[in-house]
């Protein structure tokens, strides 16, 4: 797993944005892919969110407790979840379930996504991973301005 990390690591600073440390929804949307468990078909709800984070506008991370957090994805494209300020999650019996709830994107263009895959992740690995990545995002554009600075000759 750890060899997968680097590689990840690797192909996400040659690819991102070398203006800026912040992640693209796409780079996090591979992080967390790379630090996922195998799916599950349901996770404990109780109403309330400790927060969530857009992934693209398929798949988006919620967090439960502060040390727990799911990966959703979705069948289709969420409209409107790239600029969600708000959303709630439908549940059965404190339950949210896959292939079955759903994300609700409650701002000016309501809409609702169905949850197709859940997938617990390991936010102590994304976390160290963000570093890493953001990190690296730093001294690649610190490169790049050395390289820009130096007289030709």
């Amino acid at each position: 797993m750890k060899w997968m990390s680097s590689a990840l690591l690797a192909i996400l600073v040659l690819a991102g944005c070398a203006t800026t440390t912040r992640l693209t929804s796409q780079e996090q949307l591979q992080l967390h892919l790379a630090h996922a468990g195998e799916p599950v078909p349901s996770f404990r709800f109780f109403g309330s969110l400790h927060g969530w984070n857009e992934l693209g506008d398929r798949a988006m991370v919620v967090h439960t407790r502060p040390n727990e957090s799911w990966l959703l994805q979705f069948d289709a494209t969420c409209p409107g979840l790239t600029h969600a300020t708000t959303i709630g999650l439908s549940s059965q019996f404190d339950r949210v379930y896959a292939r079955f709830d759903r994300v609700y994107v409650r701002d000016t263009i309501p809409s609702s996504c169905r949850i197709s895959s859940i997938r617990p992740l390991d936010s102590k690995a994304i976390k160290a991973g963000q570093a890493q990545l953001r990190q690296a995002k730093i001294e690649q554009r610190q490169a790049e301005q050395a390289d820009g600075e130096q007289p030709a000759g």
